[in-house]
C-alpha cells in the first residue's frame, strides 16, 4: 500500500461539518446579539401608555356624566311638562265646572223669572171683548189664536192654565150678555135700527160719513143696505167679542137663526172706530156687499163663471177677496185682516179687479 494510509491522511468528511454551519431549525430567531432599550425610553413608553389610558377613562367618564345629565334633564323636562299639562287640565276642568254651575244658576234664575212673569200675566185683569195688548200677551202665553181680544176661547184656555198652576181664577172675566139696544139720546125709547140688538150708535155719524166717502163702484152695492154702528149680535155670540165689521145678507140672530130685521145690513163697531180702522173696514164690508149684490150675478164671458167665483178662486176665498178690494182702493198699507196689512196686489191681480169693475 506504498506506506500510505488508505484515506491519505484525510478525514472522510474533509473537515466539514455536516450541516455546513447552518442551523437545522430554519424558522427560529438565532440572533446572538440583542439591543435592549435604554432605561429612559422604556419609562417614557410606559408613561405614555398610562396617560392614554387615563385620558380615555376620563373621556368615557365625562361621556357617561353627559348622558346621565341629559337623561336627568329630559326626565325633569318631561315631568315638568306632565305637571303643566295636569295643571292646565285641572284648570280647564275647574273652569268647566264653574261654567256649568253658572249656567245652572242662570237657567234657574231665568226659569224663576219666566214663572213669575207667567203668573203675573195669568192673574191680572182683562177687559172682555175689547182689544188689549195685555190680552195679546196672555194669548201668546196660552198658545191660542192671537187677536188681542178676550173672548170665550181665550177664557177657556185661561182657566185651564190657572188650574194647571194651582192659581186662583178670581180675575178671570165672565162672558157678558150681548148689549141691549141703546140710543144716542138718553131716552129709553127707540125706533128702527136703534132698537136692534147690539146697536151702539155713538159713532153712527162717523160711520155714515165713511160709507158716503166710498168709491162709486162700491156705493152701487149699498142701495137699500142699512148702515149700522153696532156690535153685530151673531158675531158677538160666536166670536165672544165685538168684531170690527160685518156684512149680513140674511139677518143672523144671536141664537144662530136668521131672518131678523137687519137682513142686508153693514155693521161697523165702536171698536173699529176707536182702533182707527173705520175707513178700511168700511171698504172691506162694502166689498162683501158688492160681491153679494153685484158680482154673484155678473158673468165673466171668458170663463163662463161669475166674477165672484173667479175672483174668489184667484184670491183664496171671500174674505181674501174683500181684503184685496180694500188694498185695490186704499193701498197695500190698508188694514187687511186676512191677507195681512202691507200685502200689495200683483199686476195680474190689479188687472183682474180692474176688469171686473169695468165689466160689472
Amino acid at each position: 500500500d506504498h506506506g500510505h494510509d488508505d484515506d491519505h491522511g484525510h478525514d472522510d468528511d474533509h473537515g466539514h461539518d455536516d450541516d455546513h454551519g447552518h442551523d437545522d431549525d430554519h424558522g427560529h430567531d438565532h440572533s446572538e446579539i440583542v439591543v435592549l432599550p435604554e432605561a429612559g425610553e422604556a419609562q417614557l413608553s410606559a408613561a405614555t401608555e398610562s396617560a392614554d389610558e387615563s385620558r380615555l377613562e376620563n373621556e368615557a367618564s365625562r361621556e357617561q356624566e353627559r348622558v346621565e345629565t341629559d337623561q336627568a334633564n329630559q326626565q325633569a323636562a318631561d315631568q315638568a311638562e306632565t305637571s303643566r299639562l295636569e295643571a292646565q287640565n285641572n284648570a280647564a276642568e275647574e273652569e268647566a265646572r264653574l261654567e256649568a254651575e253658572r249656567q245652572v244658576a242662570a237657567y234657574a234664575a231665568e226659569m224663576a223669572r219666566l214663572v213669575a212673569q207667567a203668573e203675573h200675566v195669568l192673574t191680572r185683569e182683562y177687559p172682555w171683548g175689547e182689544f188689549s195688548q195685555k190680552t195679546v200677551e196672555l194669548q201668546m202665553l196660552l198658545g191660542t189664536s192671537v187677536d188681542g181680544v178676550y173672548g170665550n176661547a181665550t177664557r177657556q184656555a185661561h182657566i185651564a192654565a190657572l188650574a194647571d198652576r194651582g192659581l186662583f181664577t178670581d180675575n178671570v172675566p165672565s162672558a157678558p150678555s150681548p148689549a141691549l139696544a141703546s140710543t144716542q139720546a138718553s131716552s129709553t125709547s127707540c125706533s128702527g135700527m136703534t132698537c136692534w140688538n147690539g146697536y151702539e150708535g155713538q159713532n153712527q155719524a162717523a160711520v155714515n160719513s165713511a160709507i158716503n166717502a166710498l168709491p162709486a163702484e162700491l156705493q152701487r152695492a149699498l142701495n137699500g143696505v142699512d148702515i149700522v154702528n153696532g156690535c153685530h149680535p151673531y158675531a158677538f155670540a160666536s166670536k165672544g167679542r165685538c168684531v170690527f165689521g160685518v156684512w149680513d145678507s140674511a139677518g143672523w140672530k144671536a141664537d144662530g137663526t136668521y131672518g131678523a130685521d137687519w137682513a142686508r145690513s153693514l155693521w161697523i163697531s165702536n171698536r173699529a172706530v176707536e182702533a182707527g180702522r173705520l175707513i178700511d173696514v168700511a171698504v172691506h164690508e162694502a166689498a162683501h156687499a158688492y160681491s153679494y149684490m153685484i158680482m154673484r150675478t155678473c158673468v165673466n164671458e171668458a170663463t163662463g163663471e161669475t166674477y165672484r167665483v173667479d175672483l174668489r178662486n184667484l184670491f183664496g176665498g171671500e174674505e181674501f177677496l174683500a181684503d184685496a178690494i180694500t188694498a185695490y182702493f186704499n193701498g197695500a198699507n190698508a188694514f187687511q185682516n186676512y191677507r195681512g196689512t202691507g200685502t200689495g196686489l200683483s199686476q195680474g191681480e190689479q188687472d183682474a179687479l180692474t176688469e171686473m169693475f169695468a165689466t160689472c
